[in-house]
């Protein structure tokens, strides 16, 4: 007999959800409807070789997966704010504010004896800061998981209550760290401005590899799915 319910499942993955850890949600949502639908048979099953515990396949700590998933995270934020950084430059925004610096900004300036300002160095530069922030988190957070010996658990890992605490603990610590910092500023609007960065920069960061769209394709992909993942996000908080 179960010692967990499918309710266990669905109150973690809502949880999961909510601080924008899609993998996670998905993982407990799937073992919830594998539990729902499992038959239920009293007839004596065949002998099976004994799993291997999780614990032994790897670092599955709460602290581990905590630290992690903080460096996944802020690569997905710093990320997404390069690809809102470019797209911005890029757009309507970007023109006013070169048009404004050009003929007004840089007259004021120079009248004065400054130098003028190059929008679009300045403007690439902040892109490329960001960017940079972003791949130096995703190495961190690679590279913190090889020297630890890090294992991700799945829901095929879960063969005993233990086995599930430890699954929702690990799954926990790594929602967690995509759920802070909207919790330290307790704003909604901010919480929604942090999923959009996340989402953004994760999806941004999968395309990386897709050959034959320009950077500027990409980060249009990205913007759009980082509002539709801010959106559903934010619909599921209030559930």
């Amino acid at each position: 007999m179960n010692a967990y319910t499918v309710d266990d499942y669905r109150a973690a993955a809502k949880r999961a959800m909510a601080a924008g850890n899609v993998r996670a949600a998905e993982e407990l949502a799937q073992a919830g409807m594998a539990l729902k639908t499992k038959p239920m048979s009293l007839a004596p099953q065949p002998q099976q070789n004994p799993a291997v515990p999780a614990s032994e396949k790897g670092d599955i700590s709460m602290g581990t997966a905590f630290d992690i998933a903080t460096g996944q995270a802020e690569s997905a934020a710093t990320g997404g704010l390069a690809t809102a950084q470019r797209l911005l430059s890029e757009g309507a925004f970007g023109k006013a504010q070169k048009y404004l610096t050009e003929n007004y900004g840089n007259p004021v300036r120079e009248f004065v004896g400054l130098p003028p300002v190059d929008v679009d160095a300045v403007n690439k530069a902040e892109a490329e800061r960001l960017q940079t922030l972003s791949d130096t988190a995703a190495e961190y957070a690679d590279q913190k998981a090889e020297e630890t010996g890090f294992y991700n658990m799945t829901t095929g890992d879960i063969n005993s209550l233990s086995d599930f605490v430890n699954f929702v603990g690990q799954k926990g610590a790594q929602a967690g760290a995509y759920m802070a910092p909207a919790l330290a500023t307790g704003s909604v609007p901010i919480s929604m401005g942090l999923n959009y960065a996340f989402g953004t920069g994760e999806i941004s960061s999968n395309l990386k590899e897709i050959e034959g769209k320009t950077q500027e394709e990409k980060d249009q992909i990205a913007a759009s799915g980082g509002a539709i993942v801010a959106s559903v996000l934010n619909l599921v908080s209030f559930y």
